[in-house]
């Protein structure tokens, strides 16, 4: 059996998409609707994993099983219910996720992946009729997150390299690591700036660090002024995709690096 990790499904929809939890309620709920054509047979799972990127900048999901001191899982201590159940089209369930931290547990933000397995829903027959062969199977991944407060979060700059010049673009890959004890969810604003300070140039982009983060970025930018050019990054606790009040504020973190073009 073929397994693929993906953010969305055809059939199937997710709210919130990242679920944070709190010490008082020490619970949340998930809504999973169908919207597809079909019955669904829907297998809820969790487990500790966060996302990460490889030294090229993509992003991609692991699910560790040998934790490391800075691991910061959860799996052992939540609960999903209900974990599997049948979902006609433009039904929806909601899945509530109970967590009973031990006591003692530190400060800070502990993590597991929700895993969403929707198949559609055979008879008996049609199940014994199968044949053998490989059945590739889309999943959704939910993160949820329970913090113990105080929760603080931010981030370093490790680096920018292999800058160049696109087709109108401004290309380069930031590498960010996390500080504090929570990951660090907001957005990144690019701006590139003429040789006068005038703002040729502007991207914003979604960052989620929970550790390290290599983000690539292509900055659309006015080449024809031809140079020197500055770049300036600018990391805020913001999102237009989520609750303002469920954020994690920090400090606006801004960094202005000389942009050489390869």
């Amino acid at each position: 059996m073929a397994l693929s990790i993906a953010v969305g499904y055809a059939g199937i929809d997710v709210r919130p998409q990242s679920l944070f939890i709190d010490s008082p309620s020490k619970s949340g709920v998930l809504t999973i609707a169908n919207t597809g054509d079909q019955t669904l047979e829907v297998g809820i799972e969790l487990k500790y994993g966060y996302h990460i990127s490889d030294d090229s900048g993509n992003i991609q999901v692991v699910m560790p099983t040998n934790l490391q001191p800075d691991d910061r899982s959860m799996v052992n201590w939540v609960r999903a219910y209900p974990s599997r159940f049948l979902l006609g089209p433009s039904e929806s369930q909601g899945v509530r996720i109970f967590a009973n931290p031990p006591s003692g547990m530190s400060p800070g933000e502990y993590w597991v992946k929700m895993i969403i397995t929707p198949k559609p829903s055979k008879s008996v027959e049609e199940k014994n009729r199968k044949g053998p062969g490989i059945e590739m199977i889309t999943v959704m991944t939910v993160p949820i997150h329970y913090r113990i407060k105080p929760v603080t979060t931010g981030l370093e700059l490790q680096g920018i390299k292999d800058m160049a010049r696109g087709n109108g673009t401004i290309k380069t890959q930031a590498s960010f690591k996390r500080v504090g004890n929570a990951s660090f969810w907001g957005t990144l604003q690019c701006r590139v700036l003429s040789s006068s300070g005038k703002v040729v140039g502007t991207l914003d982009r979604n960052l989620v660090v929970y550790k390290d983060l290599k983000m690539n970025l292509e900055i659309p930018t006015d080449l024809s002024g031809g140079g020197p050019y500055t770049l300036e990054l600018t990391a805020v606790t913001k999102r237009t995709d989520i609750q303002a009040d469920l954020i994690i504020s920090a400090d606006p973190q801004r960094w202005t690096l000389p942009i050489t073009l390869q």
